[in-house]
């Protein structure tokens, strides 16, 4: 297979540059304990304001699973609380600032 044309991909230069870019931010994020992932859940709750797990995970483009996996680490390290809704089924996310 000959994978020479692969060198013009724009696809995979995307791809490379968002990690580069990503390697950055988690740099400058690390101090906080904060991965990039993380940082963009904490921004989208603080811009939107409290979130049920399915709203926000579209609102990211994250599959459910992977971002409870996430948020039940930043509640645990105090960036955010699940609050109770009227409706038990839900548990909105609110981002919490430590300050």
């Amino acid at each position: 297979m000959d994978l020479s044309l692969c060198t013009q991909c724009y696809c995979l230069a995307a791809r490379r540059h968002a990690r580069a870019m990503t390697r950055r931010f988690e740099a400058r994020l690390r101090p906080h304990g904060l991965r990039a992932t993380q940082f963009s859940i904490l921004a989208a709750l603080a811009l939107a304001g409290s979130q049920p797990t399915g709203a926000l995970a579209e609102l990211l483009g994250l599959e459910r699973t992977t971002l409870t996996r996430s948020t039940t680490l930043l509640a645990r390290n105090g960036w955010l609380r699940a609050e109770r809704s009227q409706d038990g089924r839900e548990r909105p996310l609110l981002w919490c600032s430590r300050s």
